[in-house]
């Protein structure tokens, strides 16, 4: 759990919107311009680590643990027709799997190593997210195996004092920079190492959930928001 910060004013609810705007501005660089570096990209570098680090929270502050990862799932599974019509121009392929998918292991990743370190058992949670991590590498998923890492990364730094914290969160941010592109071998994207200014709005998170949303728009507006921007460039075209 984020420790409390006295001088935040950025309820989860904000750091939400911010993270969707700066994913739809990605998106729709990506499917009107193209997925070559641009600066819409670079804004954009900031929606995956405030994602993994409201995973992160959703995983300490959620009444039922199953039902939380079972929405992830759901969604998962929901989004990945819209996302490879998007961005692969076909119903449905397996080359490359929607950050749901992402969101949902580093997840499982999270509860197993919290469960296990209370139990002793550390050591069991480190391979479970070792587990996860390549799994999420294997089925070729978004940000794939550096992705689990570092939700697990921002759930670990959101445990410790302020100043350690938000270092940390810059890190995890930066380390999505690393895309695994084969099994043994990762490349560098330039664009990424705007993740790490993440951290400016993450340090102004005060803790609180803020104004009560239905929590279903959050996970109904990836799907949506990339089927629209799908038919606007039909329709354009």
């Amino acid at each position: 759990m984020a420790a409390k910060n006295k001088f935040g004013f950025l309820s989860s609810n904000w750091l939400k919107i911010i993270a969707m705007a700066a994913m739809v501005i990605d998106h729709a660089s990506v499917i009107f311009l193209g997925p070559e570096t641009n600066i819409w990209r670079h804004i954009g570098r900031i929606a995956f680590p405030i994602f993994a680090f409201m995973i992160a929270e959703g995983a300490v502050h959620t009444k039922n643990k199953f039902l939380y990862a079972s929405r992830l799932l759901a969604f998962s599974v929901i989004s990945e027709v819209p996302f490879d019509m998007a961005f692969n121009g076909t119903y449905l392929e397996f080359s490359h799997q929607n950050v749901f998918f992402t969101l949902f292991l580093g997840l499982v990743s999270v509860y197993c190593l919290d469960s296990f370190r209370k139990k002793g058992l550390g050591i069991l949670g480190l391979i479970t997210t070792l587990a996860c991590s390549f799994g999420a590498l294997f089925l070729s998923i978004d940000y794939g195996f550096m992705g689990v890492i570092v939700i697990t990364l921002m759930y670990m730094f959101s445990t410790v004092k302020t100043g350690v914290r938000y270092l940390g969160f810059a890190i995890a941010g930066l380390m999505t920079s690393i895309v695994y592109a084969f099994p043994l071998s990762f490349g560098f994207i330039p664009s990424q190492v705007y993740a790490a200014l993440c951290v400016i709005p993450l340090s102004l998170y005060n803790g609180k959930r803020g104004r009560k949303m239905n929590k279903y728009f959050f996970y109904a507006f990836y799907p949506v928001h990339i089927i629209i921007l799908y038919f606007i460039k039909m329709f354009i075209a």
